[in-house]
């Protein structure tokens, strides 16, 4: 009973406390337990450690400590999950919240929640119709055009950019628009990119149709 009692108790406090950035040394864990009534020492920890690996479980080891790394999604992609429900538009904001509470409860004590957007006006309204067009133009594989940020100032007479959507992604606290652009591959912060507008034309590019029409795995 020992025994499995303190294997249940490893198991929380690695999920509830470490991650990749913040794993913790068989010592901490053990102090950790003891907080718990729950007796352990560093050769109970690497045993326990080992015995969860074999079952399936999926916890790293490296020079610092012991992180869980079985989590369904990555920090990166969770705080992806939060902005994308901020963004819905058929979705009330109270469910949003107990969604994104939802999501945060898949990750460490450590990880930090994205700042919410807003769902009303402004910069942040803008940034959320500009996700729905761009994930619209993906799923239905047509063409994007825009105004660039540095037309804005330059003329009177603003031209528009013609590109070919392949995936949104979410780093360094910014959205960036990975398209197909005058044959090549290019990177494009949303922060640049103004009165986007889904086109009637379909992307062409060929790294865009692979990316459609991969198989799924299953």
């Amino acid at each position: 009973m020992a025994a499995r009692e303190r294997l249940i108790a490893l198991v929380k406090a690695l999920n509830e406390y470490t991650d990749e950035e913040h794993p913790l040394s068989a010592g901490k864990l053990c102090a950790i337990l003891a907080q718990h009534g729950i007796a352990a020492n560093r050769r109970s920890i690497y045993a326990d450690v080992a015995a969860l690996n074999r079952m399936g479980w999926k916890i790293e080891s490296t020079t610092r400590g012991y992180y869980a790394n079985d989590r369904p999604f990555t920090a990166e992609d969770a705080r992806l999950i939060m902005l994308a429900l901020d963004c819905a538009p058929f979705m009330d904001e109270a469910t949003a919240q107990r969604l994104r509470q939802g999501v945060a409860k898949t990750q460490s004590v450590n990880f930090e929640s994205p700042a919410g957007i807003e769902r009303t006006y402004g910069a942040q309204n803008r940034l959320r119709s500009a996700i729905e067009t761009i994930t619209l133009a993906i799923d239905a594989q047509k063409q994007l055009s825009y105004v660039p940020a540095a037309c804005l100032d330059d003329t009177d007479i603003w031209p528009r950019e013609k590109i070919e959507p392949i995936c949104l992604i979410y780093a360094g606290g910014e959205f960036v628009l990975r398209a197909a652009v005058n044959g090549g591959i290019d990177y494009i912060p949303l922060n640049a990119m103004f009165d986007i507008k889904l086109e009637r034309r379909s992307v062409k590019h060929p790294s865009v149709r692979r990316k459609a029409n991969a198989p799924h795995k299953s």
